[in-house]
């Protein structure tokens, strides 16, 4: 068979085309990626009153959940965690350590803090992983407003209720619960309504619930208001007062032997008994769902507040056998932290 020299030249011209098609696509590729813009980056900075392991699991944990959401423009993220005491030298000096890393957004896990940070940080956009409410600003039921740099995530809305049914649950005898209040709240608006609200809700199974305005050192009036009121249970907010109170709370409650329950796990880290707070996980999964959204350009007042619903169940699980007619096998059993470690 004989081969036509032009089907050759005809092969070799077609061959020398597509690789050349190739190579011109190769170095516009090339070019395109070199002068493609760089993901800009979001500094997120996250504070809270956070254990050593809380701050590795929040900083790791929220890391991989921004960056498993996808968004255009492409954006990164540099997440840093400060842990600060529950005082008000500490507060003030984390939001300073705060502010020199200049984030774009603020993540908080506590209230408290809100106001620590708005006063020393005026235009960064806040995310809150508890209530939104201040109740030092004057006349101000929620600092999240249309338009405003603050919103977050109730984490709190119900919790008094919730710790409380909760408590019920393991402890059946319950069905009147003292909780522990600063007399500053007797004449406010906000924390008489949230206590109408919450005493509404655990009527519904059978608990009443009656507020013990206790002052700074006011607490060893304690056995005293439990017995004039006939209360067999205690709910306890881990204030600074009562952190400061705490060997003479602990002391008190053991010694009655009442079932109690606080807000943070904090408290039984430091001895306390049982605590229910707001699942670490839904803090992390919900706080990215915001920071997203702001580093895309909503403004923060503007996205809808939401209500989570995940709780720990935090145990001492020498302290809880003190509880008298509770079931302290069964707060064990579905407990999903404990002390001591």
């Amino acid at each position: 068979m004989e081969i036509d020299d032009r089907m050759c030249e005809s092969g070799t011209t077609a061959r020398t085309g597509f690789i050349g098609s190739l190579a011109f696509s190769f170095l516009a590729l090339c070019s395109l990626s070199l002068h493609a813009e760089p993901a800009r980056q979001i500094r997120v900075g996250v504070l809270g009153f956070f254990t050593d392991t809380e701050a590795r699991f929040t900083e790791r944990s929220l890391d991989d959940e921004l960056r498993a959401r996808p968004g255009r423009p492409a954006l990164s993220y540099r997440v840093t965690v400060l842990q600060t005491a529950y005082t008000d030298a500490d507060m003030g000096e984390a939001v300073d350590r705060l502010q020199a890393l200049r984030p774009d957004v603020v993540l908080v896990n506590f209230p408290d803090l809100i106001e620590y940070v708005l006063l020393r940080m005026r235009k960064i956009p806040v995310v809150s992983g508890g209530e939104v409410i201040i109740g030092n600003l004057p006349d101000v039921k929620t600092v999240a407003q249309p338009g405003g740099r603050v919103t977050g995530f109730f984490r709190q809305v119900n919790q008094l209720s919730k710790r409380v049914e909760l408590l019920h649950g393991f402890c059946p005898s319950v069905r009147k619960v003292g909780f522990v209040a600063n007399p500053a709240f007797v004449s406010s608006t906000v924390f008489l309504e949230y206590m109408d609200r919450e005493s509404r809700l655990l009527r519904k199974s059978g608990i009443a619930v009656m507020p013990l305005y206790l002052g700074v050192d006011q607490f060893s009036a304690l056995p005293a208001l439990i017995g004039a009121n006939h209360l067999d249970a205690l709910d306890i907010p881990y204030t600074l007062d009562v952190r400061d109170h705490l060997s003479e709370i602990k002391a008190i409650v053991a010694s009655l032997g009442i079932p109690h329950v606080y807000n943070l796990a904090q408290a039984v880290q430091n001895g306390g008994a049982f605590a229910v707070q707001p699942a670490a996980f839904d803090f992390v999964k919900t706080g990215a769902e915001y920071i997203v959204r702001i580093a895309h350009g909503e403004k923060a007042g503007d996205i809808p507040i939401q209500i989570s619903r995940a709780y720990d169940i935090v145990i001492n699980t020498e302290r809880i056998q003190d509880f008298k007619g509770c079931d302290a096998r069964r707060i064990a059993r579905i407990a999903t932290r404990f002390y001591p470690q």
